[in-house]
């Protein structure tokens, strides 16, 4: 498993245990049948893959309904049904019906979590928070919904966990806000010592003036080459003089003496 991961996990349950009460030592991790099975089908020993993964100290429990409804679906999950009981086992106090009583069983145990306030005031009194380990994306959607509550699944032949939601993240915003905001009291204080001392007068903000460019980064301009004027004047044509020569004069005179004989 990457490191960046596994830390992304651990950061998160700190963060679920300083801020919602979320029980680390040890952390209760209530796995169903489905999550079993699907580690099973990637062998994946879970409490090996939950040792690596988690910082923390932790226990993987059950409930009778879970187990149930595993001896009721047959042969499919007899080896998710070895795994579960091998974990601890949580009795249910209501009636148990295999057909539909470990997603309500579970169901009911996320909403009474979710139920209970927790305050960062008296951190002694720990709040019914615990994680869920399930593949079922309606358990996974209804324990979504209570702040402070991991839920782990297996794909890609890992156990993974699930990033917090942007909810969670807004309200530890929130909290983060009002922690560092002034209460009432405490900024008249302020202004009234600001008011004895001189010091509530508001200085003005110097606006930034838009500076030229740095004209060492910049090029220089190029110089425009003059444009040549073609003259509309006719060029006049020169006649190339024949230059005689003392040869070609004493031939021309024999050539006319004989013409005249």
């Amino acid at each position: 498993m990457k490191v960046k991961r596994v830390k992304n996990y651990r950061k998160t349950i700190d963060i679920y245990d300083a801020h919602f009460g979320l029980e680390t030592n040890p952390l209760e991790i209530l796995v169903d049948s489905t999550f079993a099975r699907q580690a099973l089908v990637h062998q994946l020993h879970i409490e090996q893959q939950f040792q690596c993964t988690l910082s923390c100290e932790f226990s993987l429990v059950t409930t009778s309904c879970v187990v149930s409804e595993c001896e009721s679906l047959g042969q499919l999950f007899h080896g998710a049904l070895c795994i579960l009981k091998g974990y601890k086992v949580l009795k249910c106090t209501h009636k148990i019906n295999p057909n539909n009583s470990a997603f309500s069983c579970i169901k009911k145990r996320i909403r009474t979590a979710g139920s209970k306030k927790w305050s960062e005031s008296n951190p002694k009194k720990r709040s019914l928070l615990f994680a869920v380990a399930t593949n079922d994306e309606s358990l996974q959607h209804h324990a979504r919904a209570i702040p402070g509550m991991p839920i782990f699944y297996v794909a890609h032949r890992r156990i993974n966990m699930e990033s917090m939601p942007e909810e969670v993240s807004l309200l530890l915003k929130e909290k983060a806000t009002k922690a560092l905001g002034l209460t009432c009291a405490e900024s008249t204080t302020i202004k009234q010592l600001g008011d004895r001392f001189g010091f509530s007068e508001v200085k003005p903000i110097r606006k930034k003036k838009t500076k030229g460019p740095n004209p060492l980064s910049c090029k220089r301009k190029a110089r425009e080459t003059p444009a040549i004027i073609l003259s509309k004047t006719k060029r006049k044509r020169k006649r190339k003089r024949i230059k005689v020569t003392w040869a070609m004069k004493q031939a021309i005179e024999q050539l006319k003496s004989r013409v005249n004989d």
